[in-house]
């Protein structure tokens, strides 16, 4: 009788144990399953944060490039401006000049006639 039931003693331990070992490979395989999903979802979220960032980038650069354009124009603008300041002052000293020639003239032809 011992001997059967030491028998039925190890025949439960074989079956508990092949029970274990099934268990342990249906939580592996959720396990496996359940670290694919997050590597995937991590991966997909790296992706579209590296799409959003390039996104971002390619606005910030049409930023720049507007701005940039935007300075260029303004800066041919004030030069446009300063070309015609210049030109206008020039004119304005020419305009001084033969005016302060033609009072010294009067005033020495006035003086010749006056003193002839």
């Amino acid at each position: 009788r011992r001997v059967h039931g030491e028998k039925n003693a190890l025949q439960t331990l074989r079956i508990e144990n092949q029970r274990l070992a099934s268990d342990i490979n249906a939580f592996h395989g959720i396990l496996k399953e359940d670290l694919l999903k997050i590597r995937n979802d991590l991966q997909l979220d790296f992706n579209l944060h590296k799409s959003w960032t390039k996104s971002a980038l390619t606005e910030l650069d049409k930023e720049i490039a507007r701005l940039s354009n935007r300075i260029e124009t303004k800066a041919a603008h004030l030069g446009a401006e300063l070309d015609k300041s210049k030109a206008e002052n020039l004119k304005y000293q020419v305009t001084l000049a033969f005016s302060g020639i033609g009072i010294i003239c009067s005033v020495l032809f006035a003086a010749w006639r006056l003193f002839s």
